[in-house]
């Protein structure tokens, strides 16, 4: 599009539904040293409220229609999906733009966010094969190398992201140019 986003569409008349998948380009290799967990952080508040709505009023928006949206921090790509009926996609694109485009990073929900990826953590560190992993990563990978660190961050990295680090993180690296969108 003229905005740098890519579109692909796959129309199938049979059914009057629009499945939504995308990614971003903001990831957890993006994360600045000793910030982990800030691009899981930044996703996990996207459906936290916008500049023009707040979170109840976002959530409302999209679940009244009885649609869904979600936004999930990976390592390498904020990931989008949703589902809504197709005379509804118009209002759908809307509130994902919104969300994506104008988080509002509102300080209550930046402390429910951090404590919800906080116990995520926690939990990741009773499970054998998650701490495998993050031990495997941590001996193949040198400190500089964005797969070393745990996307989600641990405690302490967690503890440390500001509210201003996630408006600066969501202004390098949220642009239509980094996502990929696909509708069907």
């Amino acid at each position: 599009l003229p905005n740098g986003l890519t579109l692909v569409v796959s129309e199938n008349h049979a059914n009057p539904t629009v499945a939504i998948q995308g990614v971003m380009r903001a990831g957890a290799i993006f994360d600045p040293p000793g910030k982990a967990g800030l691009a899981a952080f930044v996703g996990g508040m996207l459906d936290q409220g916008t500049k023009k709505h707040t979170a109840y009023q976002q959530a409302a928006l999209v679940e009244s229609l009885g649609a869904n949206l979600r936004f999930e921090g990976g390592l390498e790509t904020v990931s989008i999906s949703g589902n809504t009926l197709s005379g509804d996609l118009p209002v759908v694109l809307d509130a994902m733009s919104d969300a994506l485009m104008n988080p509002a990073f509102p300080e209550t929900y930046v402390e429910n966010v951090r404590n919800e990826l906080i116990t995520e953590w926690m939990i990741s560190e009773n499970s054998t094969g998650s701490v495998a992993a993050r031990r495997a990563n941590e001996i193949l990978f040198p400190d500089d190398h964005p797969y070393h660190h745990y996307a989600l961050g641990d405690e302490a990295t967690l503890r440390s992201i500001t509210r201003d680090d996630l408006i600066a993180f969501h202004e390098r690296q949220y642009a239509p140019n980094g996502i990929t969108l696909v509708l069907v």
